[in-house]
């Protein structure tokens, strides 16, 4: 009996042998086939497909103005402020994973024609400038914070009215930038 379980193919090889030439090789190949699968999965969804914006505000005959802030970590990202009465409330339109802020377009401009200004920023991950991958919402909070600074400084966050609207990750950066002391009248 003992002598059937040394061999374990009929020509003769052993059980050891037969782990450490073609088991353990094959394990460890399928091991270094799964770890690459999940690393391309993971940048393909920390580096979305930036969509190109084909159109701006101005397709709405909207005037806008384009401008840059530098994030915490030193990104630079873009985001367009349309402008409407003095001390109007401020709306920020955020777009979801892999969107641009083409689509909120059609509703930057029925808000604006309510007479709200709007702030239609990327998110890192989506600008085609800023070579930054996305945290799924974890550093874009902390972008909100340092991007409502900015709208500060530049005299186009003067009332304390301000709401937000987001989805998917842009509406979890939105709830994390209100937990960490955001006032937001609305957030949608």
């Amino acid at each position: 009996m003992k002598k059937s379980r040394a061999r374990f193919l009929r020509g003769g090889v052993s059980l050891r042998r037969f782990l450490t030439t073609f088991l353990l090789p094959l394990i460890v190949l399928l091991g270094f086939i799964y770890l690459l699968v999940v690393s391309y999965a993971v940048y393909t969804v920390v580096h979305p497909t930036i969509l190109a914006e084909n159109v701006d505000p101005s397709a709405y005959f909207l005037k806008f103005q384009d401008f840059t802030y530098k994030t915490g970590d030193g990104a630079e990202l873009s985001a367009w402020y349309i402008p409407s009465k003095p001390g109007s409330p401020l709306i920020l339109l955020l777009p979801g994973y892999g969107e641009n802020r083409t689509r909120l377009l059609n509703l930057a401009d029925k808000l604006h024609a309510a007479d709200f200004s709007i702030v239609l920023p990327l998110l890192r991950g989506h600008d085609r400038k800023a070579e930054v991958a996305t945290t799924m919402g974890w550093k874009e909070s902390e972008d909100l914070k340092v991007l409502l600074d900015e709208l500060r400084g530049r005299k186009y966050l003067e009332s304390q009215k301000l709401g937000a609207w987001g989805m998917n990750i842009s509406a979890f950066a939105l709830l994390q930038a209100a937990r960490q002391g955001i006032s937001f009248r609305a957030l949608v």
